[in-house]
């Protein structure tokens, strides 16, 4: 066969066989039957090998290698590389057959440059490590539709004939790409997507037998190329949705790498200050912290940064419009498959309204404390549902704290007086039933100290949709006070009615005693100024006598009401008094009428003690009842007594006279008050010493068996250092 029959043979079989094998691949590719492509491929690349072999190879072949690599980089770009190396017989025929066929080659490649659509995607092939000569073709953009390209650049080495093929696999629907063949016979490199640079490596050799290789090879790169392309897309779909997201939520969102350089922003950062969100990336957004909070921002972020764990802090941002606001920022690290940080999330709110709310609701529960504190309420809180009952004021009112204050009903009602549970159990039921409409009860507690409290508890019951009572919200007032008071002014309307009575009394005798001695020296006068008209004075010395007498029993009845009315009236300060002398002198004073009367005056042990008073009415007082027990002691002995203890002097005053019925026990120390009327005295005496007796804050009372078993007043008065100085 002639070279030139030989050489358009091989042009024209070489030129139908390429169009056969890409319009195969092609249809193939356009109903997706990606494992056919490449099994197709396989087929028609070995069929290749042995035509070529048994067309154009007098020697034995010397092998062919085969491998493939598979190289996939961002933006679903599928690379698939493989190389071909067929060993053809040497002769000058050979390398003229070689060169026409490289020639054909390379025509059929540069028309398919020239109207086959390409991947925009690709933005460069540069040849490196050049092992020979040969022009590298660069492609271009191209209409979007479906199909394929080869780049080849022959090379003619020591009688080898070699190409890289490189496959790239993309659907343009999906990913704009398209089927691209680069083949080439150095290594090169392409620069895809977002400048990520792609290198084909030197073809590795395999061994004899490949065809299985080639096929499978390309089968897991076209697997890979598929997970790799799904996996792509759902990272650009998440990223997106994510950004979405970001940018809708009204907090500013960031992203930081693992070195706390902010890298991602989304709107509302700019939005709320006023910056692009470029100029707030790396260290930038410094810049908006408010200078008093930047170090201590700086810390806890160098902290949070050095050990890994999150912290929240809360410092001000400069807003657009220059005023500084409070945000609460949090972040959270995101780990890689080592679990080293990859990133920070992070988010900073806005809380300027909260802490302005935070900060008057203090100030309103600080009044309302300070309310409270000064109308000395103590409120409470019982749960209907649990029992439970909380009184964070419990503590101030009644002195118990921590676990001694009751937390629940049973424990608070066990508090209550005896006398008083009943009657506040049966409020409360009252009111829980809708009988009352007002809760409001008066009570005694029991104090830590074992005193009772004096409390009134009014409250309010909160029902549910249907009428059922849930809870009861109200507040306890300290009335121990009032209480007090209004028991001092019984006591005060109780001596008032006494008094009032002592007085109405009081009117009664001394109108009768003193018209007595009136009527006497009236009579008398009369009598006397008859017997002076008749000239008979044989009887006036007596008249004079009696009308004397009268008189002078009025005049010691004023004097003894004028003494009775001084009483805590007129006086100076009380002053320490001796006990003992006080007694000795009211014994020397009574201790003539005593001997007159034959009556012993005795004073049994040591009367001691120290009263504050004053000393000549505590003279009267003990003069008084010793005159009392000499003249009703039935001429016996009176014996005086004393003793001192728990700050109390008591002085006892014992006769063995005629006695006195319980019953006048407290009506023998009344005004004008005498058991027997025919004896001598105004009957003040006794009104005089009950009186100055309770001045000086003592008491004053009488023990008798009854008539005919003597009496003993005692009088008890408290010691000196018991009472303030006040007047008489």
């Amino acid at each position: 066969m002639s070279p030139l029959v030989l050489m358009l043979t091989g042009f024209v079989g070489f030129f139908a066989f390429a169009a056969v094998y890409y319009l195969i691949l092609w249809l193939l590719w356009r109903r997706e039957a990606l494992l056919a492509v490449f099994g197709t491929e396989c087929a028609i690349r070995a069929a290749m090998c042995v035509i070529f072999v048994a067309l154009f190879t007098s020697e034995s072949a010397e092998g062919a290698e085969r491998a493939y690599r598979a190289r996939y980089a961002v933006g679903s770009v599928m690379y698939f590389m493989s190389n071909w190396t067929v060993a053809l017989f040497t002769g000058a025929r050979n390398r003229w057959f070689l060169g026409t066929l490289s020639v054909a080659l390379l025509a059929v490649f540069a028309w398919q440059v020239l109207v086959a659509p390409m991947n925009p995607r690709v933005t460069g092939v540069e040849r490196s490590e050049l092992g020979g000569w040969g022009p590298v073709a660069a492609p271009r953009t191209a209409p979007a539709g479906w199909g394929f390209l080869m780049f080849m650049i022959p090379l003619y080495v020591s009688n080898v004939f070699g190409f890289y093929c490189a496959l790239l696999c993309a659907r343009r629907s999906r990913v704009d790409g398209a089927l691209i063949t680069f083949a080439t016979c150095v290594t090169l490199s392409a620069t895809v997507g977002e400048g990520l640079r792609v290198w084909f490596a030197v073809p590795v050799p395999v061994v004899p037998g490949a065809l299985a290789g080639g096929f499978w090879v390309p089968l897991l790169a076209l697997l890979m190329a598929r997970d790799r392309h799904y996996a792509t897309d759902a990272l650009a779909a998440s990223d997106r949705r994510y950004r979405e997201l970001a940018d809708a939520i009204p907090q500013i969102v960031w992203i930081a790498d693992p070195d706390g350089a902010v890298t991602h922003l989304n709107v509302k950062a700019s939005e709320y200050t006023g910056i692009g969100t470029g100029e707030l990336r790396g260290r930038a957004w410094e810049r908006v912290i408010h200078p008093d909070d930047l170090p201590r921002v700086l810390d806890t972020w160098t902290e949070v940064l050095r050990t890994g764990v999150p912290q929240v802090n809360e410092f001000r941002i400069r807003r657009a419009d220059g005023a500084y606001r409070w945000h609460i920022n949090r972040q959270v690290p995101s780990r890689d498959g080592t679990g080293a940080i990859a990133r920070w999330y992070g988010t900073s709110t806005d809380v300027e309204d909260l802490k302005c709310a935070q900060a008057e609701l203090a100030d309103g529960r600080e009044r309302l404390r300070t309310a409270v504190a000064a109308a000395r309420l103590t409120p409470w809180d019982w749960d209907l549902r649990t029992g439970a009952l909380v009184s964070l004021e419990f503590e101030n009112q009644l002195g118990y704290t921590g676990a001694e204050v009751p937390r629940e009903y049973a424990r608070w009602i066990e508090l209550l007086h005896p006398d008083d549970r009943d009657r506040v159990q049966g409020e409360i039921r009252g009111h829980l039933d809708g009988h009352r409409a007002d809760f409001s009860v008066e009570f005694r507690a029991r104090h830590k100290n074992g005193s009772y409290r004096w409390l009134n508890s009014v409250g309010a019951v909160l029902r549910d949709e249907t009428g059922a009572p849930h809870r009861v919200l109200g507040c306890h007032i300290d009335v121990t006070e009032r209480k007090e008071w209004e028991v001092r002014q019984g006591e005060l309307v109780r001596e008032l009615e006494r008094r009032n009575a002592e007085m109405e009394q009081f009117t009664y005798t001394v109108s009768h005693d003193l018209k007595s001695p009136l009527v006497t020296i009236k009579g008398f006068a009369d009598v006397l100024s008859q017997d002076l008209a008749s000239g008979e004075l044989g009887s006036a010395g007596g008249d004079l006598l009696r009308i004397t007498t009268a008189a002078d029993r009025m005049m010691s009845l004023l004097d003894d009401l004028l003494d009775l009315s001084r009483v805590g009236r007129v006086g100076g300060p009380l002053v320490p008094v001796v006990l003992s002398e006080v007694l000795g002198e009211a014994l020397e004073r009574v201790s003539g009428p005593a001997r007159a009367a034959g009556v012993l005056l005795r004073v049994s042990g040591s009367v001691c003690g120290v009263v504050l008073g004053d000393r000549g009415r505590l003279v009267e007082v003990f003069q008084n009842v010793l005159e009392n027990g000499v003249k009703y002691g039935g001429g016996g002995v009176v014996e005086v007594s004393g003793v001192v203890a728990s700050g109390r002097v008591v002085v006892s005053v014992r006769d063995w006279g005629i006695g006195i019925e319980p019953r006048h026990r407290e009506r023998i120390f009344g005004l004008f008050e005498k058991l027997d009327p025919k004896s001598p005295g105004t009957g003040v005496g006794l009104a005089l010493v009950k009186k100055v007796v309770e001045f000086h804050g003592g008491r004053v009372w009488v023990e008798s068996a009854g008539p005919g078993t003597g009496s003993t007043f005692v009088i008890d008065l408290p010691g000196h250092d018991t009472r303030t100085e006040h007047t008489l």
